[in-house]
């Protein structure tokens, strides 16, 4: 979340968009269950700063483990390409205004 502006729009592979904070965290972090992420790796294959806008793109993989009712599920891999959509903060920071995603098989 720490990476994602205030105002940030997500826009999965296969899902409608998802727009605002508590809305992206409910995404994320479902109370029902709690995910733990046991590796990950994000490649940027190309970065264009236009002023206080940044755009990225690459590929990527997420290892993850889903815990439901205290019991851990199968780990699983997932593999996407992804586009971001970054803004210089005041302070200097880029934050990821939209991120864009797609799932490779």
């Amino acid at each position: 979340m720490a990476t994602l502006t205030a105002d940030a729009v997500l826009y999965p592979s296969t899902l409608t968009p998802i727009a605002g904070s508590d809305a992206i965290r409910k995404f994320w972090f479902p109370s029902s269950s709690s995910t733990r992420v046991v590796a990950m790796e994000l490649g940027i294959d190309a970065v264009h700063v236009d002023g206080d806008t940044a755009v990225t793109s690459g590929m990527g993989s997420l290892s993850l483990v889903v815990t439901t009712n205290g019991a851990d599920g199968e780990p699983r891999t997932q593999r996407s390409w992804h586009v971001n959509v970054l803004r210089r903060q005041g302070d200097g920071s880029w934050l990821i205004w939209k991120r864009m995603w797609g799932d490779l098989r």
